[in-house]
């Protein structure tokens, strides 16, 4: 009840998230008897109302969620289970404030064939919009969501017998396929150190440079490629050719440079020589450049939001750097520890359940370039502000963002949903934010 008021109030009035006594006031006088639950919601008002003000939009999910559910447990001291629900319902709210879908929208999976109404079992009498699984699952909150009809039994045994057959037939086949794919994939490779090698100006592709801390750079040619995703997309061409690290920052290197452990007692966190650097802010990101260019003398940055795409993506097109199949994103990256169902954590799906921390590095296969940990492990500080992709991308020569939040690309360990882990996908963050779930690589320009 508490819940689906503050959805509706947030949705009406939006200025409410940053007016804490005004919405005490209006939840006081619908839901009086729910004191525990709306003082978390006050509570988190104020919070929730500045980083509105710095960012300008709903934050990204897992970075929200952490602030609020820090805050409402160490600075009011509320329990953990009260502040993950107050966190999950402002996020909720908010997104609702942005909403695309008319409130009274009845959402149908994409791929189904049901069209009945889940409460009466008849045909849905009120507007229907078929939408994709993760828009299901982004505004399942508001919008009512039809029912799939169960497959029947005779249906799902003749089905059984038809994988059966078929994957005996795979079966007795997957050698020859294997060996015809490997080599493609040889041929394919030689043809683009080929094209590199006839232009004195690129390097090829995947060459490694290891600098004076151990750290191991890959060279990636200049280039033009399609920024963004496949609705919304712009033709952008890297002008110069730049070594990448071949992982994220390590522990061992960032101590190396920096002399510090920032990760030291945090929570959610494995310490070691080749776990990533983590809790670190934007800003001691670049700090790590400036000190580790002044130490070599050689210029290192963040990459920008360009760069970092052009060099996850590897001469790809399609979702991931390996394909479009999320049944192979196991193979490329730690992702989906946990999520959160009704305002309470339960597993994830993907390959960090149950372990609850950014993961070594270069642990997973590496995408065409020989960079690991692309997708997932930890979100990747990028040097741009922050620009939504519902406005146009700016394209051209080695384009920058505008002023905003900062980037983050990649994904995390913590990410439920495989859609976060894309090549194109591009989150935010405050510049000064730390977390147990983001971290960064660097790029040099060629010699």
């Amino acid at each position: 009840m508490l819940r689906e008021l503050l959805i509706r109030l947030i949705r009406e009035d939006r200025s409410l998230a940053q007016d804490p006594r005004r919405l005490r006031a209006l939840l006081y006088d619908h839901c009086p008897a729910d004191g525990a639950r709306l003082r978390a919601l006050v509570e988190a008002c104020g919070l929730v109302g500045r980083q509105l003000d710095a960012m300008g939009s709903t934050p990204h999910r897992n970075i929200f969620l952490a602030r609020i559910t820090r805050h409402l447990f160490e600075e009011v001291g509320l329990r953990q289970e009260l502040c993950d629900w107050a966190a999950e319902t402002w996020h909720l709210a908010l997104m609702a404030a942005e909403q695309v879908y008319p409130p009274d929208t009845v959402l149908i999976p994409g791929g189904t064939s049901a069209r009945t109404d889940p409460c009466s079992g008849k045909a849905a009498d009120r507007p229907t919009q078929t939408v994709n699984w993760y828009d299901c699952v982004k505004w399942r909150n508001r919008c009512r969501l039809i029912a799939v009809q169960p497959v029947p039994t005779k249906f799902l045994i003749s089905i059984t017998i038809l994988f059966l057959l078929l994957f005996f037939v795979y079966a007795f086949s997957s050698g020859q396929i294997e060996s015809q794919a490997a080599a493609k994939q040889a041929s394919q490779k030689l043809a683009v150190a080929k094209k590199a090698a006839t232009d004195k100006k690129l390097l090829p592709a995947g060459e490694i440079v290891t600098n004076s801390i151990g750290m191991k750079l890959v060279t990636i040619p200049a280039g033009k490629f399609q920024m963004g995703d496949r609705k919304q997309f712009a033709v952008t061409i890297i002008t110069k050719p730049f070594l990448m690290g071949q992982t994220e920052v390590t522990q061992a290197q960032w101590k190396a440079v920096m002399g510090t452990e920032p990760w030291k007692g945090e929570k959610y966190i494995k310490e070691g020589t080749h776990y990533p650097a983590t809790w670190v802010s934007w800003d001691d990101a670049t700090a790590f450049c400036e000190a580790l260019s002044k130490k070599e003398g050689k210029n290192y940055s963040l990459p920008t939001e360009a760069q970092w795409e052009y060099a996850c993506r590897a001469g790809t097109t399609t979702a991931f750097s390996f394909g479009d199949d999320e049944a192979q994103l196991g193979d490329y990256a730690w992702w989906g520890a946990s999520d959160f169902v009704d305002g309470e954590v339960v597993p994830g799906k993907g390959t960090a359940v149950n372990e609850k921390y950014a993961h070594e590095v270069a642990t997973k296969k590496p995408n065409p370039w020989g960079l690991h940990d692309m997708h997932g492990n930890v979100w990747e500080w990028c040097s741009d502000w922050y620009n939504k992709y519902d406005k146009k991308l700016p394209g051209g020569n080695d384009p920058k963002g505008p002023v905003a939040a900062r980037v983050i690309r990649g994904g995390s360990w913590g990410d439920n949903y495989a859609f976060f882990c894309r090549s194109a996908c591009h989150g935010s963050s405050d510049p000064a934010d730390r977390s147990d779930h983001a971290g960064f690589r660097v790029v040099r320009l060629s010699e």
